[in-house]
């Protein structure tokens, strides 16, 4: 989730949980009577909670708050495509909760993986599925910017690519830009995620127009974005 005051910087929050089970969300600032705009991706049941925690919060301290949602389980179609499709990269069995990546830092808890300032001391380590996709150099998208347009504006194209990442990465620990390739006329992504790469080619083709398609290679759980634009 990403709070940030409109016109203004980003806000920082921390969730954590009482003893009895009740989930709290604090921010890192104080905002208060401030127009605020709140970007969430909607996966599951928690995500959900945290975001009325938050807004609940922004309401009591006199916040406008402007909220959208960039992500909502079942509503987009490469969700619908790799929904019965395995990840090899992803465990089958349960971790043990909490569980550290020593890689990046990130928390697997209450099923999923998650960005934490304070991890716990004695959580279980273990290497998550997109460091072992990053050792391996081995992607699971790639997206590729091609054309005349690409080098007359590639410092913008790029902004945005890590734009988009950032917003990804900020809810998703697990969809990352693996590497950027650059040549004359061309930018190629690749990802640790079949989800980045459509996120980041709708942003740049929302831009800058150009020809968008997508190719999904089921049997290798890859995705493959292109886009093109000559001038």
């Amino acid at each position: 989730m990403l709070i940030q005051v409109m016109g203004g910087p980003n806000v920082g929050y921390e969730e954590f949980t009482f003893p009895d089970g009740q989930q709290h969300v604090t921010l890192a600032a104080d905002v208060s009577w401030s127009d605020v705009v709140v970007t969430a991706s909607l996966c599951n049941a928690d995500d959900l909670f945290d975001l009325l925690l938050v807004t609940d919060i922004l309401h009591n301290n006199h916040n406008g708050v402007h909220l959208r949602v960039d992500y909502l389980l079942g509503a987009r179609m490469d969700r619908r495509i790799c929904e019965h499709i395995h990840d090899p990269y992803k465990t089958r069995l349960k971790l043990t909760e909490p569980t550290i990546c020593p890689g990046c830092g990130a928390m697997y808890q209450k099923g999923r993986w998650r960005w934490t300032a304070h991890p716990p001391v004695d959580a279980h380590k273990e290497m998550c599925q997109a460091c072992h996709r990053a050792m391996d150099k081995y992607p699971a998208g790639t997206l590729t910017l091609t054309g005349g347009f690409v080098d007359s504006h590639k410092t913008e194209i790029l902004h945005l690519v890590r734009n988009q990442e950032e917003l990804e990465k900020n809810e998703h620990p697990l969809h990352r830009i693996m590497e950027i390739e650059q040549g004359p006329g061309r930018i190629v992504v690749k990802t640790t995620d079949i989800h980045l790469p459509r996120r980041i080619g709708e942003a740049v083709h929302h831009a800058f127009h150009g020809d968008l398609d997508f190719h999904y290679e089921k049997e290798a759980y890859l995705l493959r974005v292109n886009w093109t634009r000559e001038s």
